[in-house]
């Protein structure tokens, strides 16, 4: 069973709600993106502004063995993208940054693509980060479309630096 919690913030000019999955943690979405129903079993929540041209992708698993899995997720996606959870093709993927995302060990890349959204494929920029949990590895894509990294990106930072974990236990 899935509860969704919607609370508001708002980060400079930008508006956002609070969203909290499965209820066991939280992450901020400017409120113009709307939830994507329609997306692959492997993700919990997508969330896209097509006006924008801004998606957040958002899933979890349990974890084996904290911040040396993470590395290890990054390895594989080069091989295997879809595991993302969407339709990608020419990845790239940046130089990975060890950080702490409120007191969570984590490893952000930035990532070049093509992506398939709406039958369409189309070229995208994106933050790619993975947050050691207490029980689970958290996963967020944060994407622009047909973008460059640059002002239109401090959306996507504030929603990955906004993550909480609310209740840490297997499931």
């Amino acid at each position: 069973m899935i509860f969704t919690f919607s609370g508001a913030c708002n980060s400079g000019d930008n508006l956002f709600d609070i969203k909290t999955i499965e209820n066991r943690y939280n992450i901020a979405v400017a409120r113009t993106m709307e939830r994507e129903d329609n997306h692959s079993p492997a993700l919990a929540r997508l969330y896209i502004d097509r006006e924008k041209g801004e998606l957040v992708a958002v899933t979890d698993h349990l974890k084996e063995r904290g911040i040396t899995q993470l590395s290890n997720h990054l390895k594989i996606l080069k091989d295997k993208p879809e595991l993302m959870g969407l339709n990608l093709k020419d990845l790239k993927l940046g130089q990975p940054i060890k950080k702490q995302i409120n007191g969570h060990n984590a490893l952000q890349t930035e990532v070049f693509a093509t992506m398939k959204l709406d039958d369409t494929w189309q070229k995208v920029w994106g933050i790619l980060v993975y947050i050691e949990g207490k029980t689970h590895i958290y996963q967020i894509t944060a994407w622009l479309i047909n973008d460059d990294p640059g002002e239109d990106d401090t959306r996507l930072h504030q929603t990955i630096n906004s993550f909480e974990e609310v209740r840490a236990e297997e499931y």
